[in-house]
């Protein structure tokens, strides 16, 4: 009972580190949670890809997909956006927007890759201590 409840306090104290690390890392602790899901999606798929796949991949609409791009990518004249991606018209079927993650986004993605793997470690650690 009691390594379950230590277990049940490591994932909450991990799940934190990872928000507040993330706020953190980015200075962008203002961007909405399913662009970040938007974000993740590209990043772990190779960085580049359809829109259209993105949506479908994230289950969100293609409008809202549309919105995460702006606002991660160079943002609208309204409101900067993040500079982390890029939309641009694919070369051979023209009517089909590809977004790809720019230098910067792809250093935001390999900081929070590196963020995600040290609280794995530190659950494993914390697993590994309540097993004893």
């Amino acid at each position: 009972m009691e390594s379950t409840q230590s277990l049940r306090a490591a994932s909450a104290g991990l799940a934190l580190d990872i928000a507040n690390g993330w706020a953190n890392l980015t200075d962008y602790s203002d961007c909405p949670i399913h662009f970040l899901g938007v974000f993740a999606a590209l990043s772990k798929h190779g960085g580049e890809m359809p829109m259209q796949d993105l949506a479908r991949m994230t289950g969100r609409s293609g409008s809202s997909i549309t919105r995460a791009v702006v606002k991660l990518g160079a943002g609208s004249y309204r409101a900067p956006g993040y500079g982390w991606v890029e939309a641009y018209e694919d070369p051979v079927w023209r009517r089909r927007k590809l977004v790809r993650l720019t230098e910067s986004g792809r250093q935001v993605s390999a900081r929070l890759l590196d963020l995600v793997m040290m609280g794995v470690e530190a659950c494993c650690e914390a697993r590994a201590v309540t097993a004893d």
